[in-house]
């Protein structure tokens, strides 16, 4: 359906405006509800994507409820505002202090997810701020551009298991429990950042780290429901980094498991949680060492703390399939196109991209994605930091929405409509396979480790195997300038 035939968000004025016009356009045809909505909960998600088919009904997601939260100011959406935050980011302090939940971090995931910013571009910068302090940065920006190696290599297919639970536990519940939705668990630390996650759609690294294993270990809940809350609420969430990082949490992405005791948690926090929780002392579930939180969790002992478990990448689950990769990110070959129409997609929201300094006449398109929307329950904070992206992009934009299924169909008849001989688009992982089987010519940005096709095939079932082959390159300015 198309929505307007030119760029509309440019023209809304301020927040009000810009939830207004969001609203009416997911809204438009009289459809409050996007398909899926016939009651499942979000058990009913959490089983679908478990299965894998990533094509499960997302629950109940009503046009109607939706209220578009002030997103903190450090968060905008937009060009302008990555670059702000680009030129604040100090690797060096990051280096000492990324760990502690003040510590110097830089604030820029749901740029690099919604490819307002580049990988590459924003190694560069940090090369040219710091040079070789800045490897620490560079290498945990490597994790983004490994999980979507790995989303690529899969096809997509990361909501189940990739290898075997070393945990040793088999009843989980699969649904995420409501105290801690509703931050009343008790403990001040789980509590907060429930509620920051869905105030903010932010959570530090580490926060995440270990709200996913109290989740995943102490709570008994499949990591599926865990991710599938995450992605609905966080403003950089995305299946590939958020879901590979609840699987390397559970242990089914990894060689053990993930877990974490009182002392860790003080250490990297001031002890501002423990102090005045009323557990603190008197029957906190995270007290103790990790041999006797080990014990009490698994069963099993030193053992699973020390990681005696080892990788199944024999073949008999998915990761196996990770053991010999084309260094290529993406196997996909650009289709010549001598009059584009230009797909902008939710990972590729940069006024700047290079699909639309390629082109500077051709016609553009955005499409609020049905699937995308159904399948991540996305919101409204997330909408509004996309929207905002969408106010910088070209007043040429066409603005269009797509029930499930309907994307390909649609471009194909915008295609017909302008006189366009094929599509375009930034190639990312998500898009990528999403369009799987479509004749996309796909538009590369500077890569964040070019030249690693060169390097023929990599071992992508663990990162380390990864960061090896990778390191020098990665450590290598492209000269990326926009």
């Amino acid at each position: 359906m198309i929505l307007h035939e030119r760029n509309v968000y440019g023209d809304c004025g301020d927040a009000a405006r810009l939830e207004a016009q969001v609203r009416a356009d997911l809204q438009a045809g009289g459809n409050a509800r996007l398909a899926g909505d016939d009651g499942a909960g979000d058990g009913a998600a959490a089983d679908d994507v478990a299965a894998g088919d990533g094509a499960g009904q997302a629950g109940r997601w009503s046009v109607e409820a939706w209220r578009l939260a002030a997103v903190p100011e450090r968060m905008r959406g937009g060009r302008a505002a990555a670059e702000a935050a680009l030129r604040a980011v100090d690797p060096e302090g990051y280096a000492r202090s990324r760990n502690f939940l003040d510590g110097r971090v830089t604030g820029l995931s749901p740029y690099l997810r919604h490819g307002v910013l580049a990988l590459g571009e924003v190694r560069d910068a940090a090369l040219a701020a710091a040079g070789a302090g800045a490897e620490k940065l560079v290498q945990e920006l490597a994790w983004r551009e490994y999980w979507q190696r790995v989303y690529v290599a899969l096809d997509g297919a990361v909501g189940a298991d990739l290898e075997a639970d070393k945990t040793g536990v088999v009843a989980r519940a699969r649904e995420l429990p409501e105290d801690v939705r509703e931050a009343q668990t008790g403990l001040r630390c789980m509590d907060a950042w429930s509620g920051q996650l869905q105030r903010s759609g932010y959570l530090h690294n580490h926060a995440r780290m270990w709200m996913a294993a109290y989740l995943v270990h102490w709570r008994r809940v499949r990591w599926q429901a865990g991710a599938a809350w995450f992605r609905e609420h966080l403003l950089d969430g995305d299946a590939a980094s958020n879901d590979l990082s609840w699987q390397w949490v559970a242990s089914t992405f990894g060689s053990r498991p993930y877990f974490f005791n009182r002392e860790n948690l003080e250490r990297y926090t001031g002890g501002r949680f423990c102090e005045g929780c009323a557990l603190a002392g008197r029957g906190c579930p995270m007290e103790g060492s990790y041999e006797e939180l080990a014990v009490r969790l698994f069963g099993t002992g030193a053992e699973t703390a020390a990681g005696m478990a080892t990788e199944s990448g024999d073949g008999r689950w998915p990761a196996g399939r990770l053991r010999r990769v084309k260094g290529a990110a993406v196997a996909a070959a650009d289709k010549p196109v001598r009059r584009p129409l230009i797909w902008v997609h939710a990972g590729s929201l940069n006024p700047k991209q290079e699909a639309l300094r390629r082109y500077p006449e051709a016609p553009v398109v955005f499409v609020w994605d049905g699937e995308w929307l159904e399948r991540d329950r996305v919101s409204a904070k997330r909408l509004a930091f996309v929207a905002e992206c969408l106010r910088e992009m070209p007043e040429r934009m066409w603005i269009a929405r797509v029930e499930r299924g309907g994307l390909a169909e649609l471009l194909r008849g915008l295609c017909a409509r302008l006189g366009a001989d094929g599509v375009v688009a930034q190639e990312t992982a998500e898009a990528v396979v999403r369009m799987r089987g479509e004749p996309v010519g796909w538009v590369r940005e500077p890569r964040f480790c070019d030249g690693t096709e060169e390097l023929g095939e990599l071992d992508l079932r663990r990162f380390s195997r990864f960061w090896q082959r990778v390191q020098r390159r990665a450590m290598q300015s492209s000269g990326y300038k926009r």
